[in-house]
């Protein structure tokens, strides 16, 4: 070992602890801003989960088909095979309407009616659209229609040797059939209502019965105007009856004056004619007899007849006539330079139509 040796050897582990120094520092740096991105993004998510509120409790109906009718039933439907086993299972008591469509392949759906009392048309007919529309028809595009029956008549229990799978089940009796119903579908949206705000949206949804309905709309007959018998009413018969002549005066106001003389005394020269012929003829009626000579008019249509058929004979001939004379020409061999002229005269006007000719001859004979 020598001097040079040994400072080389220092000089050469300075260099790389200087290396190692700036490694450490980038290194350093970089994990502090991974560090910082990940407290940034933890804070964000912490921010976002307070503000979400308390998610709200769902009702057990949720997971089915569901809708509330307009007279204020609640109706369900199976999604699926196994839904539908569950719903006629589980829900389907005492009181309540099972509804179908009429073709295999359709969601059961249930009316609940816990109060037993008779479900009206317009929810039988809701419900039957529900049945129709998750159906095979809604893809087949085809009007079919739908039944209900009560709960007493659906059973799982199939005739003796047959099979029942899951989600089809044996209706017994009569099935009471609804209308068909266009395959129209709607989406609604529910708002839960604030405990506080509940007692004004108390009878939106009530069922109205005949009387109620009846003591609205006498109620609002009552409200209505009603016209004493001192106002006067003019009706259209009346307004069809006024005197034209009233009109004239009320239209002559906005004339000049020279027009309103002028129009007066046309008036009196018609009005003196009309009294003149009055006095001239009085109460005199004419009667006129037409008397036709039959022959006379068989005569006529005879020769008409024979007119007639002189003249299309005269046109046959004359037809006749030009055919043969074309043929003749197209016959006749054609002489020298003909071709040439007539190859020229087909390249030249071959994109010319006949209204183009017409048109071309127009302008020529005007000239």
């Amino acid at each position: 070992m020598n001097a040079f040796r040994n400072s080389r050897r220092y000089y050469e582990s300075k260099k790389h602890s200087i290396v190692k120094e700036q490694k450490t520092i980038d290194a350093g740096d970089k994990a502090l801003k991974s560090a910082e991105k990940k407290t940034f993004e933890l804070l964000k998510q912490a921010s976002k989960i307070k503000t979400i509120g308390k998610s709200r409790k769902q009702y057990w109906f949720e997971k089915f088909y569901w809708f509330i009718s307009s007279e204020n039933y609640l109706i369900i439907g199976g999604r699926d095979q196994q839904q539908n086993e569950i719903i006629v299972k589980r829900y389907l008591k005492p009181g309540d309407l099972y509804v179908h469509a009429d073709v295999q392949g359709a969601s059961s759906v249930i009316i609940k009616n816990p109060s037993g009392n008779p479900v009206a048309p317009k929810t039988l007919n809701e419900a039957g659209c529900m049945a129709v529309c998750y159906s095979v028809a809604w893809e087949a595009k085809v009007l079919t229609s739908a039944y209900w029956v009560h709960h007493n008549q659906v059973s799982k229990q199939a005739p003796s040797g047959e099979y029942l799978k899951t989600g089809s089940f044996m209706i017994r009796g009569k099935k009471n059939f609804i209308p068909q119903t266009a395959l129209v579908f709607g989406i609604g949206v529910l708002y839960k209502l604030d405990d506080n705000s509940v007692f004004r949206h108390k009878d939106d949804r009530k069922i109205k019965t005949t009387e109620e309905e009846m003591n609205y709309l006498n109620a609002e007959y009552e409200e209505m105007p009603i016209v004493e018998e001192n106002e006067e009413i003019i009706s259209e018969k009346a307004i069809s009856n006024l005197n034209i002549e009233d009109v004239e005066d009320k239209q002559e106001d906005n004339r000049p004056e020279t027009e309103k003389n002028e129009y007066k005394e046309s008036l009196e020269d018609e009005q003196t004619k009309k009294e003149e012929s009055e006095t001239m003829f009085p109460d005199t009626s004419f009667q006129i007899k037409l008397v036709s000579n039959i022959n006379s008019a068989e005569n006529s249509f005879k020769t008409e007849e024979i007119t007639d058929k002189v003249e299309t004979n005269e046109k046959e001939k004359k037809k006749s006539a030009n055919v043969a004379q074309t043929s003749k020409a197209m016959n006749q061999p054609l002489k020298r330079g003909q071709k040439s002229r007539l190859a020229k005269m087909k390249t030249k006007y071959k994109d010319q139509d006949e209204e183009d000719r017409e048109l071309i001859m127009q302008y020529l004979s005007v000239n």
